[in-house]
């Protein structure tokens, strides 16, 4: 094991920065060498964002990829996968959507990856950072798109920050359907609190005890079901199966504290994207 000293240090193709208490994450010579040369089309524009507004319609005439494109396809997107979790987080609902495709991928498929490519080209030099406040606080962000997909499916995001930047993060699609905005934020809640709690044991394992978790939501209806569960059912939401409520036990077991967040400052709206439903 070769052990290195100082600022700079390189591991699973990251380039980490450790300087004034906080960590910088870069993998700029990973996309340029790995990614941007395997494309095989050249990449000279760039992009504002990673996906484009109807990144969930899935265009079923769109004709198949070649065997050679779709290997190159099911090639790039499982190396952006690496990349999603290590330094382009912002990525990562747009990956999320990728990674559904690679069995079968489209030309429409093949058009939302260079848009991705050209988004990663414009912003190879920007860092991921992450600082830690205070191992004694934690802050977890979920929301939710309702009705984003073909399927009328949603999409869950999430991320639990602890001082500047982001620890944890997950991108991925309901397994169900819902019937309003506030049953997929309560869904979604339920999809990425697993993942909060076992970071509460992993560090009360390490030996720091989390003594303030904030859970931010900005669905105020949502709010009321998390603290209440069953109590606050109305006749809108009186269908939602008991499954959800395991939430309210938790949430007063772990001392959990929800409180509402305005949408402009919700950190949970970079991991999903809200598409509109209209064709290509």
């Amino acid at each position: 094991m070769n052990v290195v000293y100082g600022e700079d240090h390189v591991y699973l193709g990251m380039n980490l920065q450790i300087k004034d208490d906080c960590v910088k994450v870069t993998m700029k010579d990973y996309l340029e060498e790995a990614i941007l040369l395997a494309f095989g089309e050249p990449i000279n524009s760039s992009a504002n964002t990673p996906g484009v507004g109807n990144l969930f319609i899935v265009d079923e005439e769109s004709e198949d990829l070649p065997s050679d494109k779709a290997e190159c396809f099911h090639h790039i997107v499982a190396k952006l996968l690496h990349v999603s979790k290590r330094a382009c987080l912002d990525i990562e609902p747009t990956i999320a959507f990728l990674c559904r495709r690679v069995r079968k991928p489209t030309v429409q498929d093949w058009l939302k990856l260079k848009r991705l490519l050209q988004y990663i080209n414009g912003t190879l030099d920007l860092p991921r950072i992450m600082s830690l406040r205070n191992f004694a606080e934690m802050s977890i962000y979920v929301d939710a798109s309702h009705a984003s997909h073909d399927d009328i499916r949603g999409q869950t995001g999430g991320c639990i920050t602890m001082g500047t930047g982001v620890i944890h993060n997950r991108s991925s699609k309901r397994k169900i359907n819902t019937k309003s905005s506030c049953e997929s934020e309560l869904v979604g809640a339920s999809d990425y609190l697993p993942y909060a709690i076992c970071f509460m044991y992993f560090q009360k394992s390490q030996g720091y005890e989390i003594k303030k978790k904030i859970f931010f939501q900005y669905n105020e209806n949502t709010i009321k079901l998390l603290k209440n569960g069953k109590r606050s059912a109305g006749k809108q939401s009186k269908h939602i199966s008991t499954r959800y409520f395991w939430m309210v036990d938790r949430i007063k077991k772990e001392e959990l504290f929800v409180e509402y967040c305005p949408s402009g400052m919700m950190l949970g709206d970079f991991f999903h994207q809200i598409s509109p439903r209209k064709p290509i």
